[in-house]
């Protein structure tokens, strides 16, 4: 098959650049959300409709991507990275471009839609490529890199999109997309190789969804490691995503802040996370990622100790104490998020793509029902947004500790 082609002879150690390469992958993956949300107010009155129907466009990539990242994984693992890859590229320009041209709020919740079903695999295939290329340390020294992205990202995206609305319309956002997706598809299609070994699929296995209940049963039974770092990756991305959703609120109105206040405190959490993981990628040159791990365990654990003191004091929630907490949040995150992932696909030596799309799935089905029933129960109130984001700590710690004794140091 011409997509498993590629590489056109050239050694794998030629292409030490691959795994940046396919993180700007993922990078533009996640900018399809962040890069048009100062659009928003623009879209809503171009479209005639309420800006809760445009939160609904932002909303069905985590759902899509749970989901389909299942696909993608059981595809992968029988017809190869490569040509998964490829067609998520293509899939991810066709919607990008279907957005530019959108004329009603539904056409462009449909071209979303297809643009987060190309999304999707975009992010999950880079982390399995780089699975299937490295091992031990080296692996989690690349992830370590890779878990950069999404807080650089969040951080940036929003910004290029607004540079852009200075000189066209929302519309330039998504061609920007267009061309970002398509250039790359280009480029991979020259250069990526195809790096699971073919020679050992079963060709006559099918596709099921029994047989997807099946794998997926086998490795939450038979993977005790895999099971628990996938739900201490779910419970972080649960903590981290409940703050980021009640912030706002938090913020502009038990606050009273501004727009533009908000949007610079924001930072300073962001810059934590950031941080925290330049600290991991620098600590992996002298120390396992179990003990890395650990540190995270114990930041946690901190964070945890610290909003039970606040929560018992009066008054205590003012903004600075709110922006402390959650910095030290974010900065436990840099060390829970990519570790639990390598550990969990290092516990997996076969359907690899498919753990990664279990971890995927987990992580965004329990953050979307958490999210929503935090913000349906709690309503932007303090104190109840901490209190579930500490006991989102407890469980992380309680989750870590059970497995952390039975964790390969990773060599």
């Amino acid at each position: 098959m011409i997509f498993n082609k590629g590489y056109h002879g050239r050694k794998r150690e030629d292409l030490r650049f691959l795994p940046f390469l396919l993180m700007l992958c993922t990078g533009i993956s996640i900018s399809s959300i962040d890069m048009y949300l100062p659009a928003l107010p623009e879209l809503a009155e171009f479209f005639k409709t309420t800006a809760n129907v445009l939160r609904v466009s932002i909303m069905i990539s985590p759902f899509i991507s749970a989901f389909a990242g299942l696909f993608y994984g059981s595809m992968s693992d029988k017809y190869g990275r490569r040509p998964i890859i490829l067609f998520c590229l293509f899939i991810f320009s066709i919607g990008s471009l279907w957005c530019a041209f959108s004329n009603s709020a539904t056409e462009f919740l449909i071209a979303r839609s297809v643009q987060a079903m190309g999304s999707t695999g975009m992010g999950l295939q880079t982390i399995t490529v780089i699975s299937d290329k490295f091992k031990g340390i080296t692996l989690a020294r690349y992830l370590s890199i890779y878990s950069v992205l999404y807080p650089t990202t969040y951080a940036v995206a929003p910004n290029i999109g607004a540079f852009l609305m200075l000189y066209m319309s929302w519309r330039g956002i998504f061609y920007f997309l267009t061309l970002a997706g398509s250039g790359l598809m280009l480029f991979l299609y020259v250069i990526l190789p195809e790096t699971l070994n073919m020679k050992s699929v079963t060709q006559q296995q099918k596709i099921s969804i029994s047989g997807w209940f099946l794998d997926v049963r086998r490795m939450f039974r038979t993977k005790p490691i895999f099971r628990n770092m996938a739900l201490t990756n779910a419970l972080a991305s649960i903590m981290n995503n409940i703050f980021i959703t009640n912030s706002p609120f938090i913020f502009e109105q038990h606050f009273c802040l501004t727009k533009t206040q908000f949007a610079n405190l924001s930072i300073i959490p962001h810059s934590f996370n950031i941080i925290g993981c330049l600290v991991y990628s620098f600590l992996l040159k002298s120390r396992s990622p179990k003990s890395c791990l650990n540190l995270g365990r114990i930041v946690t654990l901190l964070f945890m100790i610290f909003t039970v003191i606040a929560l018992c004091i009066p008054d205590a929630l003012q903004i600075v104490t709110v922006v402390t907490l959650y910095c030290i949040c974010a900065f436990g995150m840099s060390f829970l998020a990519m570790t639990s992932v390598g550990f969990a696909v290092s516990d997996i030596q076969a359907n690899k793509g498919l753990a990664n799309g279990v971890v995927q799935f987990v992580r965004n089905i329990s953050s979307s029902f958490a999210v929503m029933l935090v913000g349906y129960f709690c309503a932007g109130s303090v104190s109840q947004v901490f209190f579930a984001m500490s006991a989102c700590a407890f469980a992380v710690v309680m989750t870590i500790s059970t497995c952390y004794q039975r964790l390969p140091d990773m060599a």
